[in-house]
Order: C-alpha cells, then sequence, then structure tokens
C-alpha cells in the first residue's frame, strides 16, 4: 500500500522544489507567478480528470468479473472523452491566457499569461495520464508502472528545473514541467503497449486538435487584436465553444456515441 503515496509525493515534491529553486533563481516573485500560473491550470484539470473518479469503480467491477474486454472498452471511451473536454480545454486557455491573466489577477500579473500558455498542454497531458495510471494500471494492480511513472516525471522535471530557469526564468520552469508530464504519459504508454490498441485509443485524436487548433487561430486572434474586458472574454470564450463544436459535427468523431455513456455513469454517479 506504501508505493500508492509514492506518486502523490513525488508530485508534491516537484512542484514545492520548483517554487524554491524559483525563488532562489529569479526570485521570489517569479516563484509567485508559477503558483498563480499551475494554480488556474489545475482548476481547468479539476474538470478534465473528474471522469476518472467516476469510472474507476466502474472499472474494478469489470475486472472482478475478469471481463478484461469490457475494461479495455470502458478504457477506450473514457479516453476518447476525456481527449474530447481536455483539447478545447487546453487550447481555449492558451488563447485567451495573455489576457486572462492581467484580467483576472492584475497588471501586475502580466507574466502569468505567457507561463499559462506554456503550461496549458499539460492539460491534454495529464488528462490522458489521468486515464490510463488511475483507470487502467491501478484498478489492474500494475501499481508498480504507475508510481515509476509518476516518479520517473518528477526526476525528469528536477534535472531540468535548473538549466531551464536559468535560461528562461519562470516560462523555463513550465517548459520544465511540460517535458515532466510528457515523460509521465509516454512511460505509462509504454507499459501499456501490448494491453491496448493505441489505433483504437487516439482514433478521434485528431478530430479534436484540428477543431482546437482552428478555435484558437480564431481566439488567439481576437485576444491579441482587440481591447480586453471580461465581456470580450467571455465573448471569445463562447464563440470558441461553438467553433469547436461545429468542427466536431462536421468530423463527426465518436465522443457524440461514446460522451453519453459518460455523462449517464456521472448523473447516477452519488458522489456528484
Amino acid at each position: 500500500m506504501g508505493a500508492m503515496f509514492i506518486p502523490q509525493i513525488a508530485t508534491q515534491v516537484y512542484v514545492q522544489l520548483t517554487k524554491t529553486m524559483l525563488g532562489a533563481i529569479v526570485g521570489e516573485e517569479a516563484s509567485g507567478f508559477y503558483q498563480y500560473s499551475d494554480g488556474f491550470v489545475k482548476i481547468v484539470l479539476a474538470l478534465v480528470t473528474a471522469t476518472g473518479t467516476v469510472m474507476l469503480p466502474h472499472v474494478s467491477n469489470a475486472i472482478s468479473n475478469g471481463n478484461m474486454k469490457v475494461v479495455n472498452n470502458m478504457l477506450y471511451k473514457s479516453f476518447d472523452f476525456v481527449s474530447a473536454i481536455a483539447f478545447p480545454m487546453a487550447f481555449g486557455l492558451a488563447g485567451v491566457s495573455l489576457t486572462l491573466a492581467p484580467i483576472y489577477y492584475g497588471l501586475a500579473y502580466k507574466p502569468v499569461g505567457l507561463a499559462m500558455l506554456i503550461e496549458s498542454i499539460t492539460i491534454i497531458l495529464i488528462g490522458w495520464s489521468n486515464v490510463i495510471g488511475i483507470q487502467y494500471l491501478l484498478p489492474t494492480n500494475r501499481v508498480k508502472s504507475y508510481t515509476a511513472s509518476v516518479t520517473l516525471g518528477a526526476i525528469v522535471n528536477i534535472i531540468f528545473n535548473v538549466p531551464f530557469i536559468h535560461l528562461w526564468g519562470l516560462n523555463g520552469a513550465m517548459f520544465s514541467t511540460v517535458l515532466s508530464e510528457l515523460t509521465v504519459i509516454f512511460y505509462q504508454l509504454w507499459s501499456v503497449k501490448k494491453l491496448l490498441n493505441f489505433k483504437i485509443l487516439f482514433k478521434d485524436s485528431w478530430k479534436y486538435l484540428v477543431g482546437s487548433v482552428v478555435m484558437f487561430s480564431v481566439v488567439f486572434y481576437m485576444n491579441i487584436h482587440y481591447s480586453q474586458n471580461w465581456l470580450m472574454l467571455i465573448s471569445e470564450v463562447l464563440i470558441g465553444v461553438i467553433i469547436y463544436f461545429m468542427s466536431l459535427l462536421l468530423l463527426k468523431p465518436r465522443v457524440f456515441q461514446n460522451g453519453l455513456e459518460i455523462l449517464n455513469n456521472l448523473k447516477h454517479d452519488r458522489r456528484f
């Protein structure tokens, strides 16, 4: 059971260490900016990773019945659903980040905007690793693989923090964070490469990417070319949602069918 706590400990250690290193190398102000950026991204992430909490008992039940085919099918659907949500949230946050930070936190916090833009990609990476790690590796008793992935991510973060922070300051810390999350998901995918069909797993990911890039292009253009206030920011978000939804209607991914099943689980789960 002790191995279950290692990922949480490793994550907390490298987050706190990054803040400490930023404070020591760049200054306390940069450490504060990191915390504000990371905190905002984590709020968005909470929406993306909520499915993990709901799907876990369903996956565990299928495993107890010895039906791995059902487990894999549930994982494919959950991974697809998370991708459909994570891509637009990541690109949407990136699209408005440069002005969201000054509007939300104040003009003095403008550096938080670029930091959020860089860190926003972790919404996709952590969303994926949450599905593979929490919904698959842990229920199938592959705790060592899950623990190794998070621990390796923490090590990568620590190794790259020093040179990246020296080179790019706050933004360097964000690049290091992205690298660490890439390490986590790559290791997890490597550990399940013989258990899952990647063609099915990533089947519609390109559709969510295309829709999100189109949305980002429009929203980011509006964000940097028009004067910004809360009304304009809300308008950009609404326009982004419409563009993404219209893109999915044209590309016809499977999320419309799979999403209903996930939402029904969310609806009937007593914890929500």
